[in-house]
């Protein structure tokens, strides 16, 4: 089994504790590559895209689209084969 890959949202806005996943972009078990635009999210201040930090299969692990995050919380995984 080889090593999933963390996505979380790094912190943008000093003042702010928290955001709020938006919607994910891409469905789980899709290719995406480094780069690619997985999800959305809202600050106090503007609405951000995540990018997938690896190449791999996506899999997003919060299930509550509007749920308040801390960041640096993970909101998918990316693995490097579909059958991990």
């Amino acid at each position: 089994m080889n090593k999933s890959i963390e996505i979380f949202v790094e912190r943008t806005d000093a003042n702010s504790d928290e955001y709020i996943l938006t919607e994910f972009l891409v469905n789980n078990g899709v290719l995406v590559n480094k780069g690619d635009i997985i999800a959305e999210v809202e600050t106090t201040k503007a609405i951000i895209e995540v990018e997938s930090k690896a190449k791999g299969y996506f899999y997003g692990v919060i299930d509550d689209i509007g749920k308040k995050l801390d960041y640096f919380t993970p909101v998918s995984l990316v693995f490097p084969n579909r059958n991990d």
